[in-house]
């Protein structure tokens, strides 16, 4: 982040965090702080297609399933 947050300090163009973030807490700090504008979580979404919905729930925030998946949820899905 420190690298980011220089950057952005610096720059007149919006910064992107990259590499290693990968709880949804730690790209709301980034963010909250302004230590830059994005945060990009490609590797993230590689190990965890459900990040989103899991962001949501460990940040407070509720979601909706979308139309097609509704049909396929289970017991002990994420919310």
């Amino acid at each position: 982040m420190a690298l980011a947050r220089a950057v952005r300090e610096a720059a007149t163009v919006p910064v992107a965090a990259v590499g290693l973030l990968t709880t949804p807490r730690e790209f709301e700090e980034v963010l909250a702080e302004g230590a830059a504008d994005a945060v990009f979580v490609g590797r993230e979404f590689l190990r965890d297609r459900m990040l989103v919905r899991r962001a949501a729930v460990e940040l407070g925030a509720s979601m909706e399933w979308p139309d097609q998946y509704r049909m396929a949820r289970f017991a002990g899905a994420i919310p």
